[in-house]
């Protein structure tokens, strides 16, 4: 009997189809029930996970779900007990009071430690009473089992990995789904129908579907994306108008996205070596994606200033591209309201302007303009 639980219990690892979410998974398993009624023995290491109420039989009419926990199940089961220098036996017969048998006498406890000869029976069931029998599919939610995201970009290719925290037990899934987004849980619940994806991912929300693999305890990393894409290097500036002669900019690269991408940390390489990360937030397809990476020593606005009035100033700003590749550069400055600007060729904003402007190697851009500051209260 024990090696048909255990086969059974193998059968049913083979079976899983496994769908990860960012703080929980939906893991549902294909039985054969028996006619009438059938118990699932729950091992700990899963039954501390579960979120409660998501259990659920799908298949037969179901009549009643009842969950025994194993405080009421080791009823009638024999324990040892250490007394006078060896093990003695007794039987349970009450765990709730508690209430032992030991050699025809009644004890309401048990004079030394306590060791359970029958293990399997502390594991808590839900014993499944339905009408008929055949296929049916077992599904619950359960916590300790999750995935996080993150990508690399090098050499013209973002790939995606899914990092994959196991601490529930080694897992066999025969399908492997991972699904990203908002997706709250906020406590007991129940699963309105024998819920099947959709191909596509549900709206709000972002799909992938991963290699089907084992799982073993800890973390396992998985790729879940992988495309062509053509970064461009940037440099920028983004803030206050300020008058130093120097003006560090900022280096980085942006890309088109080629899918809807969530949001995530992106690892970003450069002929093999290791440049920086950098955060993005969720994208859709065609987007572009902007990775800043810190202050480029060869990225500098040089700049000079002249009075022409007493709040009036002419401002001109040079950028020398120092590189052998281009250059893509965006500066945008604010001004304090109110204020006037005189400025060509460069796009109006309602608190400044943006100066966009693709650098060849050795180009050097040059951007003059009028301004006129508030008074100083």
């Amino acid at each position: 009997m024990r090696l048909l639980v255990l086969l059974f219990a193998f059968s049913l690892a083979l079976a899983q189809q496994v769908v990860l979410y960012p703080s929980f998974a939906w893991i549902r398993q294909s039985v054969n029930l028996p006619a009438s009624q059938w118990v699932w023995s729950i091992p700990y290491a899963l039954y501390a996970h579960l979120v409660p109420g998501s259990v659920q039989l799908f298949g037969p009419r179901l009549r009643s779900e009842t969950l025994e926990p194993p405080k009421e199940l080791y009823a009638g089961e024999r324990v040892a007990f250490w007394w006078q220098g060896q093990w003695r036996e007794a039987t349970v017969l009450d765990p709730a009071r508690p209430l032992f048998e030991v050699r025809g006498r009644f004890l309401t406890q048990l004079p030394g430690p306590i060791a359970y000869l029958n293990p399997d029976a502390l594991e808590p069931r839900v014993r499944f009473r339905y009408q008929g029998a055949g296929p049916a599919q077992l599904s619950y939610l359960v916590r300790g089992l999750s995935w996080s995201l993150d990508y690399t970009l090098g050499e013209g290719t973002l790939k995606g990995w899914a990092l994959i925290q196991n601490n529930l037990m080694p897992l066999r899934p025969q399908s492997l789904e991972a699904i990203t987004g908002s997706t709250p849980l906020a406590g007991p619940m129940i699963f309105a129908s024998r819920s099947v994806l959709p191909l596509s991912g549900p709206p709000g929300l972002f799909r992938y579907r991963l290699p089907a693999q084992a799982l073993p305890l800890g973390q396992t990393l998985l790729p879940f994306l992988e495309a062509s894409v053509h970064p461009e290097y940037t440099w920028s500036y983004q803030g206050p108008f300020v008058t130093a002669e120097r003006i560090a900019l900022e280096r980085g690269e942006r890309f088109q996205a080629p899918q809807d991408l969530p949001a995530g940390t992106v690892s970003i390489y450069s002929s093999g070596v290791f440049v920086g990360q950098a955060e993005i937030g969720t994208v859709s397809q065609g987007t572009w994606v902007q990775l800043n990476l810190g202050p480029d020593p060869k990225g500098v606005a040089e700049r000079s200033l002249t009075r022409l009035g007493p709040r009036t100033y002419q401002v001109v700003t040079r950028i020398l591209n120092p590189l052998h590749q281009s250059v893509r550069l965006t500066f945008a400055e604010e001004f304090p309201q109110p204020f006037q600007l005189e400025i060509q060729g460069v796009e109006r904003l309602p608190d400044g302007y943006r100066w966009v402007e693709t650098l060849a190697p050795g180009q050097q851009a040059v951007l003059t303009y009028a301004v006129t500051l508030p008074a100083q209260p």
